[in-house]
């Protein structure tokens, strides 16, 4: 292996670490039961987010 194809290999191997951790979230037990809560039970959108989801309704359907 040339110094070269070394030195690839140990940059991409150093990047995949990169990536996988800033996929990564670590949550407190608390946390990770507030998240679950609201995916089993999501509140009602709010007038805010309704207006933002009819702009993006509105840009999309325009484009």
């Amino acid at each position: 292996m040339s110094l070269n194809q070394f030195l690839v290999q140990a940059a991409l191997k150093e990047a995949h670490l990169n990536i996988k951790s800033d996929r990564t979230i670590e949550l407190s037990q608390r946390d990770a039961n507030l998240v679950f809560e609201a995916i089993d039970n999501p509140p009602e959108p709010n007038p805010l987010l309704k207006a933002a989801f009819q702009k993006h309704q509105q840009f999309f359907n325009y484009l």
